[in-house]
C-alpha cells in the first residue's frame, strides 16, 4: 500500500492533493458461480451465489422423482449506484476481452445469460 503525502502541493496548479489510504483488513473472498440482478431507479443490486447439482442417488425408489436438482444458495449482495455499476461493467468488459484474446471466446449457454432460475432484472424496485 502506498500513501501520498496529504500536505503535498501540485507545483503546476498550486492545489493541495489528497492522499489515498486503502484498508483491506476486513476483506473477505467468496466464490460465486451464479448471479442475479435487481434494479431500482437509483441502484443496482447484484446477488452472488453458488449453484450445485444434487443428483438423485436412488432413482428406483421413486421413478417419478427428478434425476437431480439444482440448488442455488444466494449469500452475497452488492448494492451500487449506476455510476459505479458502469465502472464495474467497463472494467469487467476490458478483463473479459483480454482473457478472450489470450484464450479464445468464452462460450455461454444459448438460453442462459444469467444463473439458472434467476429472475429477470426488476425495473420497478420491488426486489
Amino acid at each position: 500500500m502506498s500513501e501520498a503525502d496529504p500536505n503535498a502541493t501540485n507545483a503546476q496548479s498550486g492545489q493541495r492533493q489528497f492522499g489515498l489510504r486503502v484498508n483491506e483488513d476486513k476483506m473477505q473472498t467468496h466464490y460465486a458461480n451464479a448471479f442475479r440482478v435487481h434494479t431500482t431507479t437509483d441502484e443496482v443490486m447484484l446477488d452472488l451465489g453458488f449453484n450445485m447439482v444434487q443428483v438423485n442417488r436412488q432413482p428406483q425408489a421413486d421413478p417419478k422423482a427428478p434425476a437431480g436438482m439444482v440448488q442455488i444458495n444466494w449469500d452475497q449482495r452488492a448494492v451500487v449506484n449506476y455510476r459505479t455499476a458502469k465502472g464495474i461493467a467497463i472494467e469487467l468488459g476490458r478483463i473479459i476481452r483480454a482473457y478472450e484474446e489470450r484464450f479464445g471466446e468464452i462460450q455461454m449457454p444459448q438460453n442462459q445469460q444469467a444463473a439458472p432460475g434467476a429472475a429477470p432484472a426488476n425495473q420497478d424496485g420491488d426486489n
